[in-house]
Formats: C-alpha cells, structure tokens, sequence
C-alpha cells in the first residue's frame, strides 16, 4: 500500500485537536438534534436531512486546526479540491461501492428467494448529489485529506488506515445507537468500516486531493440497491445479508492490501 506524506509536526495542532473538534462539534450536534428537533422533524422531508449535518465535524476540525498554523486553509483545500484524476480512480470510486451492495442480491438468490432486479437511478443521483456537495463526503476532507496522511507519515498507511477506520466508526457511535442509521448492527458497521477505510486511504494515496474518496463515500451513501425480494423470505434470510456485505468488505480491503 502506497502512502502519501502528511504536513509537517510543526504546521498543526496536535492530533488530540482535530479529534477534539471533530467528535465535540458532531457529538453535540447530534444530541441537540435529538432533544431539540427530533420529534418536531420526525417523518418529514427536513427530518430526512438536517440529522446529517453533523457529518460537517470533521470539516470543522481541519479548518480550526489549520487556522491555528502556519498553513493557510485557502490553500490547503485548494490543494484537496483536485478534480484532474485518473478515470480510473473515478470509476473505481463509483462502481466498487454498489458492486459490494450487490452481495445482498446473491443473498437472496442463493436462498431462492424471487427478486425483482431495479436501480433507482434517479435516487441515487439525488443521494449521490446531496451527500458529495453538503453531507457525508464532505467528511473526507477531515479523514482522508488530514488525518490518513498526519498519520501515515508516522506509523506507514495501512496501520494509519486501520486507525482511521476505528476513530471514523467510534464517531459515527451516537446516530447509529439511537437506530438513525438505518438500524444497522453497531458491531457489523464498525467491522466494515475497517476494511472501507483500507481501500478509500489507498483511493486517496493513488489520487490527488480529496475528490474520488469524497465520490466513493457519496457512492457508499447513495441508495444503489440493485434488487427488491418479490417473494417470502424465509426466516434468518435478511438476518444474512448484512453479514455477508461486511465479509465482501474484508475479502476486498485483503485484497487491496495484497495489491
């Protein structure tokens, strides 16, 4: 696994800083957003979205932490916001998230369950839209453009990606508690999020800038399903599919690491 070197010690502020800020601003984000606004927004179209502002901690984090430099932000995201990659590193970004999500579909075919083969294109173009200009992605800056690279200029990539993967899933710990996200297993999640974490620090080492990982996670976020079960599925069926998407998960971050 290639690495990219980070910025020098003396041009940020310590590490515990951009953590600090990061889990402080979203933390408490979230838990404004429940006391405040959850049951007033619940079920509605604003509901659907305003929870997810949180994402911005990280973002937050880089620019307080840059301010307190010698580095000058402007220039910093400049150098983040690249968008002359190669096709590749696009297409890699766009399809390997979806081909993963097609794991569930084999799920549900090996179960001789009947399904009913779809995409929902134009939803995923608005998730997809959505998340890489005002949610999600716009966390990258904060993981993979600051924190992948401070922490690889000292421990190599694959351990600073791993650690990566653990700080990035303890952050997402309070809207996946509370069941916001989907009411996805806490341990799977953070399992999966090790091996995603793997793959998106070699995208963004192999890249320049931020872009193609901030695609690849709007990608991930997007709704890219690719069947509908028709049929009855039998009992433990569903129980199976999210088990099997975190293993496709680990069988390609394994791979990435071979590579």
């Amino acid at each position: 696994m290639i690495g990219k070197r980070g910025p020098a010690r003396s041009t940020v502020l310590p590490l515990a800083a951009f953590l600090l800020i990061a889990f402080g601003f979203t933390w408490s984000y979230n838990a404004l957003y429940e006391l405040l606004l959850d049951a007033r927004l619940s079920g509605t179209t604003p509901g659907r979205v305003v929870p997810y502002f949180g994402a911005w901690g990280p973002l937050i984090a880089v620019a307080v932490v840059l301010r307190t430099s010698s580095v000058s932000v402007a220039d910093w995201y400049d150098r983040q916001i690249r968008f002359r990659n190669p096709p590749e590193s696009y297409l890699l970004a766009l399809v390997l998230p979806n081909a993963v999500q097609a794991v569930t579909t084999f799920v549900y075919l090996w179960a001789g369950v009947p399904v009913e083969f779809s995409f929902p294109l134009v939803n995923f173009v608005l998730v997809f839209v959505f998340t890489l200009l005002l949610l999600g992605a716009l966390e990258e800056f904060g993981w993979r453009g600051f924190l992948q690279p401070y922490l690889q200029e000292r421990w190599g990539a694959l351990p600073a990606a791993l650690a990566v993967g653990v700080l990035w899933g303890v952050w997402h710990l309070p809207p996946l508690l509370a069941g916001d996200l989907g009411g996805m297993d806490p341990t799977l999640f953070l399992v999966h999020l090790l091996p995603m974490s793997v793959v998106m620090a070699w995208l963004y080492n192999s890249s320049s800038g931020v872009v193609p990982v901030m695609v690849f996670h709007a990608a991930h976020n997007a709704p890219g399903r690719f069947s509908t079960p028709t049929g009855t599925v039998p009992p433990g069926v569903s129980e199976v599919t999210y088990p099997a998407y975190t293993v496709a998960w680990i069988l390609v971050g394994v791979a990435f690491v071979a590579y």
